[in-house]
């Protein structure tokens, strides 16, 4: 059931390619996309959990030979579970749903650490380096980022870096990206370039990825990594017109 809806929805999008504001997006065509099976309804946890999990299942299909088929049927039956009405199925479809996330998140982590975290692109000074560029791009266009001992638009110094764990730097960036990007579509949705949509989605999910590797170096959190997850699926409708599940 989960495959077929993201099927008809991939049909559907490839007959229409004109270009389309992010007011037009969101208006004409609304959660049919972001949320086809509906679990905003019952459980914003379990629509989160679930499109964080899907995302992660078509990475780890994409580097192995894995078969995923199992993991599809665990994700139909939460969906169900969530999509019953029943409060008590759907708090248990909530439980699973992050059970799954954190099951498949930490399977891919442990994949990565030998394949992709090993490079020294990961180290501290290098992920360090670009977070605070990254920041200090959003300072230079006005935009506030609160860090400890750093005034909110203060340039840091990357030649001298204050010490702040690259997790404060990370968590610190993503906020403030988000919230300037939730305050424009509230502000004047109309006025949002789509591509501003996928710019903050991509660099939050690219930044979550060069945490994470560089944690799991030394047998760090997973947690950064559930984000990497969790904004490629906000990133895929605008970029692939539908969340690609493995089949």
């Amino acid at each position: 059931m989960y495959v077929k809806k993201f099927l008809l929805i991939s049909g559907i999008l490839l007959a229409t390619q004109q270009p389309v504001s992010a007011r037009g997006f969101l208006s004409e065509v609304g959660d049919f996309f972001f949320d086809p099976l509906k679990l905003r309804a019952s459980s914003e946890n379990v629509h989160r959990s679930v499109n964080t999990a899907v995302a992660a299942l078509a990475d780890l299909q994409a580097r192995t030979d894995t078969s995923v088929k199992g993991w599809l049927e665990d994700v139909s039956r939460i969906v169900t579970d969530a999509n019953s009405g029943v409060a008590a199925r759907i708090s248990q479809a909530e439980k699973a749903a992050f059970a799954l996330e954190k099951q498949i998140v930490a399977d891919m982590s442990a994949l990565l650490q030998d394949v992709e975290c090993a490079g020294e692109r990961f180290a501290n000074e290098v992920v360090q380096r670009s977070l605070i560029n990254a920041i200090n791009t959003l300072k230079a266009a006005n935009v506030s980022v609160e860090l400890p001992l750093i005034g909110p638009t203060e340039i840091i110094n990357i030649e001298s870096p204050p010490d702040i764990e690259n997790d404060q730097l990370y968590r610190a960036y993503k906020q403030s990206k988000l919230s300037h990007l939730e305050d424009a579509l509230e502000a004047d949705p109309g006025n949002v370039d789509p591509n501003e949509i996928i710019s903050a989605y991509q660099n939050i999910s690219e930044r979550a990825f060069a945490v994470h590797c560089h944690y799991a170096r030394s047998g760090g959190d997973v947690r950064f990594l559930a984000d990497h997850y969790e904004f490629r699926s906000k990133l895929s409708p605008w970029t692939e017109g539908v969340f690609r599940v493995p089949l």
